[in-house]
Order: C-alpha cells, then sequence, then structure tokens
C-alpha cells in the first residue's frame, strides 16, 4: 500500500508541475489559448479575435470571429497585408 502512495503522490506532483508550467512546456495559456508571436495557421486565441475583429472591420471581410486562426484568416490576412503571419509589431499597429 506503501507504494501506491507513493506513486500517487508522485503522479499528483507531476499533473502539478505540468500544469504550472503549461506556458513554458506547451505555450499555452490556462484556457489552453496559444501565447507569443507570430500569430499564424493553427494559432488560438483572444489575439487572433482581435487580428479577426480588425480585418472585418478596416477590410470589409466577413470572417467568424472564434478566435482560431485558419485558412480564412490567412487567406484575408495575405490579401490584406501581404503576409500569412503576424509578428507582435504588426498587432501592436493593427490597435
Amino acid at each position: 500500500m506503501k507504494k501506491q502512495y507513493k506513486y500517487g503522490i508522485a503522479i499528483v506532483a507531476i499533473a502539478l508541475l505540468l500544469l504550472t508550467f503549461r506556458k513554458q512546456i506547451f505555450g499555452q495559456n490556462e484556457l489552453g489559448e496559444d501565447i507569443g508571436f507570430p500569430l499564424k495557421m493553427g494559432s488560438r486565441g483572444n489575439d487572433v479575435k482581435v487580428l479577426q475583429r480588425h480585418l472585418n472591420a478596416k477590410y470589409g471581410k466577413s470572417l467568424v470571429v472564434d478566435g482560431i486562426f485558419g485558412i480564412l484568416t490567412e487567406t484575408v490576412l495575405h490579401q490584406s497585408y501581404g503576409v500569412k503571419e503576424v509578428s507582435k509589431k504588426l498587432y501592436n499597429n493593427l490597435k
């Protein structure tokens, strides 16, 4: 029984470490959203929603604002800015 108890504690400790350092390990925050730049195909989160809203408002597009950087977001971005990724600098200039 003592061995099982030790293994249980070890598993809980590892799980807590993974949750605590999720950002550094997986590149995601506690909501499972991607962090960091560049924003690109597959990125998710609030920053992508801001980008999608900007593209809709400034260029009259009708992207679904779902926070998922997919093929449609990439296509509209490329048509509008000639790029397929959004750097931190470009993102800050959107606001």
